[in-house]
């Protein structure tokens, strides 16, 4: 139970400061992160229980601890160079992005969700689905990379206008369903 209310108030807390219009810029790890804890503590809990109540020995939890840790640690370097933009219009960012390359004189070509970097053989991704993903993973190793990233990270603060996020009531509409099923279906459940 501890795991559901866990992740039912951070998508509650979520969806709310999407709504409010932030702009923000999160790297994806993160957010894989923070979702992806709530969701093994159940199973961890239960093999720790069934340890101290003698039903099971301690070779599930170890390996189960040993396959979490394996899968965490994959997840976290396959997202360590990604961004998630909310509250942004992907056209914005990609403006900023060809805005820095003018800025510093690099060629570019722009072939939406992408901007290849002619000279350099480079490619930056930026999909937009719900959030817009800012894969930096191809320019990871550039002079520039840390400075690119800041400057977008400024630059979508400086954004005028508001939007109806439809990410946050997408995630609030969520909450809403999880809030729903833990009264009605666990309840009759542990009764």
């Amino acid at each position: 139970m501890l795991a559901i209310d866990l992740m039912m108030i951070g998508l509650l807390i979520f969806s709310v400061i999407l709504l409010t219009g932030a702009k923000i810029m999160i790297k994806n790890r993160y957010i894989k992160t923070i979702i992806i804890l709530p969701a093994v503590y159940a199973p961890f809990s239960n093999l720790i229980e069934g340890y101290i109540l003698g039903e099971s020995s301690i070779t599930p939890i170890i390996i189960y601890s040993i396959i979490m840790l394996l899968i965490f640690w994959w997840g976290y370097k396959s997202n360590k160079h990604i961004y998630s933009i909310h509250n942004v219009k992907q056209k914005n960012v990609i403006n900023i992005i060809e805005n820095y390359l003018d800025a510093k004189n690099i060629k570019y070509e722009t072939t939406e969700p992408k901007i290849y970097l002619t000279d350099l053989c480079k490619t930056i991704h930026i999909d937009s689905l719900t959030e817009i993903n800012l894969d930096c993973r191809d320019i990871k190793d550039l002079d520039f990379y840390n400075e690119l990233v800041e400057d977008v990270r400024l630059k979508i603060k400086e954004i005028k206008g508001r939007r109806i996020s439809l990410e946050g009531l997408f995630y609030l509409a969520g909450f809403g369903i999880m809030y729903w099923i833990r009264g009605s279906f666990l309840v009759g459940f542990i009764k």
